[in-house]
């Protein structure tokens, strides 16, 4: 039986790995080639390959197309013309554009012989145009991945909002990737994602303009936002930030971020005014402004079990989420507020000195 490690060195014989992250009980890693390999504990559907089945060793690539019906449901519509040009349809906008060349499909030339329609949509599997993943992230029984054209997936356990579907959606086991589309409309105002970080059950996503957006869970401020609020301010508006810093964790909140939110405290904004210049007495930033302040942006996302960290370019770490005993993740002094409720609700300055680099350290930080 053929270990994990073999099974990474077959990969490795095609492609060379690039990117790995690990959630509690499972995996995945990146090729070169941009191809995504999950493997590990299945529950839930963590997996993204369209079941709970557990998988000990890389296997099969992910896939974020699959064919669309059964073989049976593709024969009957094959019967009629209009079967068969759903058909021929589907074929042409979800497979390589020259995959004709090879021989294999070619639907607009059978498009009247429903047989062989047929046997090209039950062969079209490997040529299936796939997303090229660039990152992946997991969370504890859920993954994220950024494709190529900056574009978000999301699959496993949803059950607190952490795929980013809202709160509408059965997700307590989505088992194949699906993309939050919540993020694309956003694309034009915030830019396309380039980071994503997971939590235990939320997620921050970094995007091209340097706005960090953020769902899922959030008794513990993790988010960053406000909850019960709408939050829809836009680069360049005026500053969104209120008064209180509590992380709004009483029974009658919902704890649940459940629709991609923006933290409006990491915003950047026209403003030339630095960093140091606009803390407060907390420490707690009004607005990042970025355009006109070299280095006063964020430029790195972390995620610890219930609280998170931003770097922003001039070295400076912002913090927010579960405090934990003493100070705890969250790096500083902790208000009289944020004792109380062992939480800090907004991101506030940690570092003293400039830092380098980030990580949350995964789920050891879950004091």
């Amino acid at each position: 039986e053929a270990s994990p490690q073999n099974a990474l060195s077959e990969i490795l014989k095609r492609d060379n790995v690039v990117s790995i992250s690990a959630g509690e009980r499972h995996s995945a890693a990146i090729t070169d080639s941009g191809r995504l390999f999950c493997w590990g504990c299945g529950k839930d559907g963590r997996l993204g390959n369209g079941s709970e089945n557990n998988q000990p060793e890389p296997a099969e690539p992910v896939e974020f197309v699959k064919p669309k019906w059964s073989g049976l449901q593709a024969d009957v519509l094959a019967q009629t013309r209009d079967g068969r040009e759903q058909l021929a349809k589907w074929l042409r906008e979800h497979c390589v554009e020259d995959a004709s060349t090879n021989g294999a499909i070619d639907a607009a030339a059978v498009v009247d012989d429903g047989a062989a329609l047929c046997t090209l949509y039950l062969n079209c599997r490997p040529f299936l145009r796939q997303q090229c993943v660039v990152q992946v992230a997991c969370g504890r029984d859920f993954t994220l991945a950024i494709s190529q054209h900056g574009d978000v997936y999301s699959w496993g356990n949803g059950e607190r909002g952490q795929l980013g579907h809202g709160q509408d959606e059965d997700e307590s086991a989505q088992c194949s990737p699906r993309r939050v589309d919540a993020l694309c409309e956003k694309a034009d105002i915030y830019g396309r994602v380039t980071q994503v970080a997971c939590g235990e059950a939320h997620v921050l996503a970094l995007t091209e303009n340097a706005s960090v957006i953020a769902w899922g869970e959030s008794g513990m401020g993790q988010c960053g936002v406000r909850l019960g609020q709408e939050n829809s301010t836009a680069p360049g508006a005026e500053d969104g930030y209120g008064s209180g810093d509590s992380c709004g964790t009483s029974a009658d909140v919902n704890s649940v971020v459940w629709q991609p939110r923006l933290i409006t405290e990491l915003l950047p904004s026209p403003s030339s005014i630095g960093l140091d210049a606009r803390l407060d007495e907390a420490g707690v930033p009004h607005r990042m402004r970025c355009k006109l302040a070299e280095g006063d942006r964020v430029v790195q996302i972390a995620a610890g079990a219930e609280h998170s960290l931003a770097l922003i370019g001039s070295g400076h770490v912002l913090s927010w989420g579960k405090a934990g005993y003493g100070n705890g993740p969250l790096g500083n002094q902790l208000s009289d507020i944020e004792k109380r409720e062992g939480c800090r609700a907004m991101p506030k300055l940690v570092t003293t000195a400039p830092a380098t680099g980030q990580n949350c350290g995964g789920f050891l930080f879950d004091m």
